[in-house]
């Protein structure tokens, strides 16, 4: 298997884990059971994205606060969808 691949498996069965722990999570909530997102700025302390204000080009600049704020499943899925695309382009 190629590097690719296992970071494309692993990205994966990290966001399915989470995936699956927010869905259990969500239905044991007896009140106001609510979908939680956590992203990027839930994890890290949002001052370690503060370098982002500070990007010149305005559509890097939302890219980078879309990443960093978008729900962490949905951006390992992406991660390991980018990473098995590699992995056909440059594969052997």
């Amino acid at each position: 298997m190629n590097k690719f691949t296992i970071a494309g498996i692993a990205a994966f069965l990290g966001g399915g884990v989470l995936l699956g722990f927010q869905a259990i999570s969500t239905l044991m909530e007896t009140e106001g059971a609510a979908w939680k997102q956590i992203s990027l700025l839930d994890i890290f302390d949002p001052s370690w994205f503060s370098w982002i204000d500070t990007l010149s080009w305005t559509l890097l600049r939302h890219t980078a606060d879309y990443l960093v704020s978008m729900p962490l499943f949905l951006l390992l899925f992406g991660i390991g969808t980018f990473a098995f695309l590699l992995n056909a382009i440059f594969g052997r």
